[in-house]
């Protein structure tokens, strides 16, 4: 996704003020004093703050994506743990998580046209890349040939949602942990059919 150094910097300086400040506060002049480049060459990348703030949280998904390979490679026979565990950070998140402090943020401008395409182009390439994820594991071995690769991606991006809407209510009390949802998701992926 990274195409250049100065994309680069324009994500990692929007990731360290948004920790900082928070999404709201989060300014493009704040962003262009910081990251050094020219509102041009934002411009370049992107139309819009928010569409800044969702190509935040696309490349975190790649950065995921990126490390669940990185698993594959490593092992030495087909197996779902550790390629699973990456997945799972895509969406295991704390209330003040950059990614969380983002979703959130474009959700509550969901009722503007383009933020709505933000959102969906966010949820396709989550949706994508579990897809993938399956389907690799499907030629790997580990995961059944048979399983619906599509229905179970779309259970796993509502799970995903759920872990996000569960870290924004509460930080103390855990309904389902990381291992929890490890446990459900390699049940899951286990199986012939969803249900």
């Amino acid at each position: 996704m990274i195409e250049s150094e100065s994309l680069h910097k324009l994500i990692d300086v929007t990731e360290k003020i948004i920790a900082e400040k928070g999404c709201q506060k989060t300014t493009l002049n704040e962003i262009i004093r910081r990251s050094g480049l020219s509102k041009g060459a934002i411009y370049h990348y992107v139309n819009s703050k928010n569409e800044l703030f969702a190509l935040v949280l696309k490349q975190q998904l790649k950065q995921v994506d990126e490390r669940f390979h990185e698993s594959i490679g490593k092992q030495e026979r087909a197996e779902l743990g550790d390629p699973l565990r990456e997945t799972l950070r895509s969406f295991i998140h704390t209330k003040t998580s950059v990614s969380n402090q983002i979703f959130f943020y474009l959700l509550s401008h969901q009722n503007d046209e383009e933020d709505q395409q933000i959102l969906l182009d966010f949820q396709q390439l989550n949706y994508q890349l579990a897809v993938n994820w399956i389907k690799s594991g499907q030629n790997g071995g580990p995961i059944p040939s048979d399983l619906d690769a599509d229905r179970v991606s779309a259970f796993f991006t509502i799970l995903g949602y759920g872990m996000r809407v569960q870290s924004m209510i509460s930080d103390n009390e855990k309904l389902f942990t990381s291992e929890e949802v490890f446990k459900i998701m390699k049940q899951t992926l286990s199986k012939k059919e969803l249900f």
